[in-house]
């Protein structure tokens, strides 16, 4: 159980978020409704030209919001890792959202297995629905929840993260299949 007595240790997520201001007020949301605390959020704004720092900004002192010149979301998520606090690490693209227990089951099988590096969870697919409204549009994906390894469903020891090393940034795609074979 999370609420053992023990000192709960802070888990730091990064958001990095380029020019996605329509859909960051709800990231951000799923993770402070998460049922596990304490959780430090860092919004990576990496040189968005839209609203997307004014959206970070309205959570008031829940939120850090930081800046970059544009690089891309690996060099964004290594920025966050960089200025975080926490002795966990996670990690949510701006335009993705949690279920409310997602940290808290993840922290249930990390602080029952010490030997477990990190845990990975599910990600069910959907539309947004601007998307959904388009005339032509016309997506087939599996509805169902699917393990998903991606950086939005990793929860990780932040000592496991550095020994591993830092997203390469040089990849505009396929940076977490290198990160994993590392």
């Amino acid at each position: 159980p999370l609420n053992d007595g023990n000192t709960v240790p802070l888990v730091s997520i990064i958001i990095p978020c380029y020019n996605g201001g329509a859909y960051l007020s709800d990231a951000i949301r799923s993770v402070l409704e998460q049922q596990y605390a304490p959780l430090e959020v860092i919004v990576v704004d990496d040189g968005s030209t839209d609203n997307t720092v004014e959206v970070a900004k309205q959570f008031g002192r829940d939120v850090s919001c930081i800046q970059q010149k544009h690089k891309g979301a690996s060099s964004a998520r290594n920025y966050g890792v960089e200025l975080s606090r926490g002795q966990f690490l996670a990690f949510l693209d701006a335009d993705d959202l949690w279920t409310k227990e997602k940290l808290e089951k993840q922290f249930e099988v990390l602080f029952s297995n010490p030997s477990c590096d990190c845990v990975f969870g599910h990600v069910e697919q959907f539309l947004s629905p601007e998307i959904e409204s388009k005339p032509g549009a016309c997506y087939q994906f599996s509805p169902e929840p699917m393990p998903g390894r991606i950086p939005g469903t990793m929860a990780i020891h932040r000592d496991v993260f550095l020994r591993v090393g830092p997203f390469d940034d040089s990849l505009e795609l396929g940076e977490m299949v290198d990160w994993i074979a590392r």
